[in-house]
């Protein structure tokens, strides 16, 4: 199974992944960023519920200047 979802990523394709019943229970549609387009960010927006993250390593969130969520949220900021 992991080698299949691991294929489809490196093809383009959507993995679909299911969040267990005592947690959020639902399927997340998750796209290899490296290969996505603008067809595939309008599914995203429109089948799979509108929310789309992306994960990076810290050294491109220093680059952009990116802050972090936490601090976006913070009692400290208003």
């Amino acid at each position: 199974m992991l080698e299949e979802a691991i294929r489809d990523f490196r093809s383009g394709r959507c993995v679909l992944i299911y969040d267990w019943p005592d947690r959020e229970n639902e399927v997340d549609m998750v796209y290899y960023a490296g290969l996505i387009d603008s067809h595939k960010i309008y599914e995203l927006r429109t089948e799979a519920g509108g929310l789309i993250c992306f994960g990076t390593s810290g050294d491109v969130v220093r680059a952009l200047g990116l802050p972090l969520i936490r601090d976006l949220i913070s009692p400290m900021n208003p």
